[in-house]
Parts: structure tokens; sequence; C-alpha cells
């Protein structure tokens, strides 16, 4: 009876994951169909779209770099710098040194941020 309850946990789970999954692909499809319409970079704001990047790039696995977010989301790099400084002062982010190399510097959403992303994905 346990299998039976872990499994449904874990298929509800999966369902969720993919429920996020396809409103975070919606979300980026528009913000693409918006931004080219209107001749821009993004339509979101760029502290969003910053911290959804983080977002799909945890999920997936990746870690990011400071200087490759902005290049994802084709923002300058000083840009960047002040948005994830902002990001970071409100709780949202977090820097994570290299171990091994000082120049390089990884961005990791916090707890907090993941759970208020999860939440706005599962539409609460």
């Amino acid at each position: 009876m346990v299998q039976a309850s872990e499994t449904s946990c874990a298929r509800q789970g999966e369902s969720r994951s993919g429920a996020a999954d396809t409103k975070l692909h919606d979300l980026r499809q528009l913000d693409v169909s918006l931004s080219a319409m209107l001749g821009l970079n993004s339509c979101l704001k760029p502290e969003v779209a910053l911290m959804l990047e983080l977002y799909e790039a945890e999920r997936a696995g990746r870690a990011m770099t400071v200087s490759v977010m902005g290049l994802i989301d084709r923002i300058a790099p000083t840009t960047t710098l002040r948005y994830l400084e902002a990001l970071q002062s409100k709780g949202a982010i977090r820097r994570v040194a290299h171990e091994s190399d000082n120049r390089v510097t990884y961005v990791r959403l916090t707890q907090a941020a993941k759970a208020a992303i999860d939440q706005a994905l599962d539409g609460g």
C-alpha cells in the first residue's frame, strides 16, 4: 500500500512539473511573439527574465554564471549586474563563487524564489 501511495505522489509531482514546464514554455513563446511584433528583445521585465532563466537552468541541472545570464536574455553586462544585485538584495538569488576559479561566479535562485515561481506556475 505504501508503494501505491508513493507512486501516486511521484506521478502527481511529475504532472505538476509537466504543467509548470508547459506554462513556462507558453510564457516564453508569448514573450518571443510579442517581442518580435514590438521590435524588442523581451517583453518581460529584465528581473523576471533573469529569474525564469535561472529557474529553467536549475530545473535542467545547469549552472548559470553571472557572465552568461545577460547574454541569454540580451541584457548588457553592467545592466545584468545591476539587476542581479537588486534580486540579491531582495533575497531572490545568491551568488556562489567557483571553488577554484576566482573569475567565475554562479548565480542560484534562493529556495524562497523557487517556491514563488513554482506557486506562480501552478496557478497560485
